[in-house]
C-alpha cells in the first residue's frame, strides 16, 4: 500500500467515529495537548533574520532573546502525546497536505498572560484550504479541537512586553532588514515538539 493510499485509509476510518460534544473536546485539548506539530522553517535564512533584529535593536537600545524553540518551524496543530500509529499517518499526511509557503511581513504578537512580545515572520501560505484540510485530519485522528485559528507565522525574537509600542514604531525598519533574507519554498518535514522541544523528525541537516 502507497502513502497516498494509507492516508486514504486512515481518512475513512477517521469518518465512521462519531463526532465528540465540543465541550468536551475543548477541556481534553485544554488539559491534555501537550504536543505541537509543526512543519519546518528554512534555518539559515531564520538565523540570519534573527542576528539582524538583534543587531539592529540592540542599537536602539532593545535587547531581544531567541525564542525558547530549538529550532525554527511554525505551528500546525497541538495535540495530546500520540501513539507510534498516529505519529506515522501525521508524518505520512504533512507531504500530502503540503504548499508553498513564502515570508511576508514583520508582525509583533503580544500576548495577555506572558510578559514577552514576539517578533514574528507572517507567512502566506499558497494553498490554505490545503493546510486546513491537513488541520481537520489530524483533529479528527487526535480527537482533539484547535483553541487557535490557523495564522500561519514563524517566531524570531522575544523582547520584554513593555517593549511593544517601541516595537511597532519600528516595524518598517525592521521589514527593510530582514527583506534580503526573505524565502519561497514548500515545507518538507513534520516536526512534533513536546515543551518547546523537538523529539521527533526525520532530520535536522541544513538544506
Amino acid at each position: 500500500m502507497n502513502k497516498k493510499d494509507i492516508i486514504k485509509s486512515a481518512l475513512y476510518d477517521i469518518s465512521l467515529k462519531s463526532k465528540k460534544d465540543f465541550l468536551k473536546d475543548f477541556i481534553r485539548i485544554v488539559a491534555s495537548s501537550s504536543q505541537l506539530v509543526a512543519w519546518d522553517f528554512p534555518p539559515r535564512n531564520y538565523k540570519k533574520a534573527y542576528l539582524s533584529i538583534k543587531e539592529f535593536l540592540h542599537k536602539k537600545g532593545i535587547e531581544v532573546k531567541p525564542t525558547v524553540a530549538d529550532w525554527p518551524h511554525f505551528s500546525i496543530a497541538y495535540i495530546p502525546p500520540p501513539d507510534a500509529d498516529q505519529k506515522h499517518k501525521i508524518k505520512l499526511a504533512g507531504p500530502l497536505c503540503s504548499t508553498k509557503v513564502k515570508t511576508d511581513d514583520i508582525i509583533v504578537l503580544k500576548g495577555s498572560s506572558t510578559p514577552y512580545a514576539y517578533i514574528c515572520w507572517h507567512l502566506k501560505v499558497e494553498n490554505e484550504s490545503k493546510v486546513l484540510k491537513f488541520i481537520k485530519f489530524i483533529d479528527e485522528l487526535m480527537d482533539t479541537t484547535q483553541k487557535f485559528s490557523f495564522k500561519p507565522h514563524v517566531s524570531l525574537a522575544i523582547v520584554d512586553a513593555d517593549k511593544y509600542d517601541e516595537l511597532e514604531k519600528l516595524l518598517p525598519d525592521l521589514q527593510k532588514i530582514v527583506k534580503p533574507f526573505s524565502v519561497s519554498y514548500s515545507p518538507e518535514q513534520i516536526q512534533i515538539w513536546d515543551k518547546m522541544t523537538i523529539y521527533e523528525i526525520d532530520t535536522m541537516e541544513f538544506k
